[in-house]
């Protein structure tokens, strides 16, 4: 039976703000949602779950913070298998010298084997002063996915980053522990002394035949940069 309905809705919102007098950072915003669902099948597809995603902290500076931080699960309820997401990562750096350099990044992508509905939302706020002195950037991605086990609908690509809504509400991280202010503290350079790479994840499979990996790759080296990637992966039937 091929598929008999499918639907995707989305928006995206980018904002670029500052000032040219060297006092006032540059604040770089991007927001999206993204609603996909699909009943029915395609014949000859997978019928198990599958879930991946990434995260990645980058900061180059004098002194430099990275931190990567989540969860993934997929879980059997039997007759649906729902995926959740809960993704953040932040990067902020200092440099006398104006080398202040700070990314983030978050990904997700889904392949599903039944008839599914899909809710993904991402922001990502970074900051620079002109002088390059201070950098930071925070990125924040939430996703669910309700996959009913139809018998094979497959899914392939991503679920794409995706947002808050109001880009008044630009601060998407917490200050990870560390003292620091989320990406978007105006003027205020963050409070950072040393170099630092952390990360919290976690990731969970309930279900017959089920796969889990985590993959972490963080990195500090002094008065230069702090780096943190974590690739992860989760998978039933």
């Amino acid at each position: 039976m091929p598929v008999q309905y499918s639907s995707s809705i989305g928006s995206a919102l980018a904002i670029t703000s500052g000032s040219a007098d060297g006092h006032t950072p540059v604040d770089s915003v991007v927001q999206t949602y993204d609603v996909q669902s699909a009943m029915g099948e395609i014949a000859g597809a997978g019928t198990g779950t599958a879930a991946s995603g990434v995260l990645d902290a980058t900061a180059f500076g004098e002194n430099t913070l990275a931190t990567a931080s989540g969860s993934l699960s997929v879980v059997d309820h039997g007759g649906a298998v729902v995926t959740n997401v809960d993704f953040e990562a932040y990067a902020a750096a200092t440099s006398d010298d104006g080398s202040a350099l700070a990314s983030t990044y978050l990904g997700f992508s889904y392949t599903g084997g039944g008839s599914y509905l899909s809710v993904a939302t991402n922001a990502t706020h970074s900051s620079t002063g002109i002088d390059g002195s201070a950098s930071e950037s925070s990125s924040s991605l939430s996703a669910v996915v309700i996959d009913l086990e139809a018998t094979g609908f497959e899914m392939g690509g991503s679920v794409l980053p995706s947002v808050t809504l109001d880009p008044t509400q630009q601060d998407v991280a917490t200050d990870a522990g560390c003292g620091c202010p989320a990406a978007g503290g105006g003027d205020t350079a963050p409070n950072i002394d040393g170099n630092v790479a952390m990360f919290d994840v976690a990731v969970f499979a309930a279900g017959n035949d089920t796969y889990a990996n985590l993959t972490v790759d963080a990195f500090a080296l002094e008065d230069q940069m702090s780096s943190v990637t974590v690739l992860i992966d989760a998978m039933i039937g």
